[in-house]
């Protein structure tokens, strides 16, 4: 344990020596105790943006489960402006049978105002 270590260190130090061997392990020990620190410091970080991710990804996924009911209530015209704001894009290749859809960075200022509208 680096603070026991240090501990005892300071108790053994010879404060008039400015070249004594506790003096630089002591030096060290206090740099591996910030290193640890900061550390500490950058999962903790992690930790709460993994933990508002798993929140995003709940409310995405209770959205989904409650999407049915929604594009039910919409009127057609309502489900293509919704596409619309959605999807940039859609490549077909016949050739090889593939579809690609690009959809729209979001923008959620933008979809809020267009949900306002909708909901008129």
């Amino acid at each position: 344990n680096e603070t026991a270590e240090l501990d005892s260190l300071m108790v053994a130090l010879d404060h008039r020596d400015q070249n004594s061997p506790a003096l630089a392990r002591m030096a060290e020990l206090q740099e591996r105790i910030s290193g640890i620190e900061r550390r500490l410091l950058q999962i903790g970080h992690r930790q709460q943006s993994l933990r508002r991710q798993q929140f995003q990804l709940e409310e995405v996924g209770n959205a989904l489960e409650r999407f049915d009911l929604l594009w039910e209530a919409l009127t057609p015209r309502e489900r293509i402006r919704v596409l619309n704001l959605l999807i940039r894009r859609i490549d077909h290749d016949g050739a090889h049978g593939k579809v690609s859809i690009t959809f729209h960075d979001l923008n959620f200022n933008a979809t809020e105002k267009e949900t306002t509208c909708l909901s008129r």
